[in-house]
């Protein structure tokens, strides 16, 4: 679903540029409610619903107990949009969601399958 989508890269890009996570818990806690804050005005609603129904939970789970983001695999990516089509931002949700979330494919991507070329020789 396109805002489903749309509200956890949204949230998973603020976390991000939000800098290092602070070291409690507590404080961890208040910087999803701020973020969560900003991303549900973005998207028209409440911050109960878009945390319920817009932004997958392993994103929050991830930065409240870890402080961790996809701001290290953000700063590897080149920017702007790759063959895939996806941009750098997306490129690193998806890999921070096949990092933490993997049973949510069914199969590999396809780009795990086929080597590229920089494998290849």
């Amino acid at each position: 679903d396109f805002r489903t989508w749309g509200g956890t890269l949204r949230m998973a890009t603020v976390l991000a540029e939000l800098g290092p996570a602070p070291d409690t818990p507590r404080l961890r806690h208040k910087i999803v409610v701020t973020a969560l804050r900003f991303v549900a005005a973005e998207l028209g609603n409440t911050p109960a619903i878009c945390r319920k129904s817009y932004i997958h939970p392993m994103v929050i789970a991830r930065f409240e107990d870890e402080g961790e983001t996809i701001a290290s695999s953000l700063a590897r990516m080149p920017r702007g949009r790759a063959s895939s089509g996806h941009h750098a931002e997306e490129r690193a949700l998806i890999r921070f969601l096949d990092k933490h979330f993997p049973e949510r494919r069914r199969r590999p991507r396809t780009e795990d399958l086929v080597p590229s070329r920089r494998d290849s020789g």
